[in-house]
């Protein structure tokens, strides 16, 4: 996440097969926010977000090469 975005707490909810190659779950990130911005970046390589939400708003999900 950019300096102007802090994350404070995460909160996970993962679903693991050891058996098998994928995963389902749910995270949740609080953030502190400095300053405002119109693009929070998320580190996170391999993974198919099926939904964002800030604020309880649906938010858009940028992939590389969008």
């Amino acid at each position: 996440m950019p300096d102007a975005v802090r994350p404070v707490r995460y909160a996970l909810d993962l679903t693991i097969v050891p058996e098998a190659r994928d995963f389902q779950g749910r995270i949740a990130i609080d953030a502190v926010v400095k300053e405002k911005v119109s693009v929070v970046w998320l580190n996170a390589n391999g993974l198919d977000v099926a939904e964002a939400k800030l604020n309880g708003q649906l938010a858009h999900v940028a992939r590389p090469n969008e």
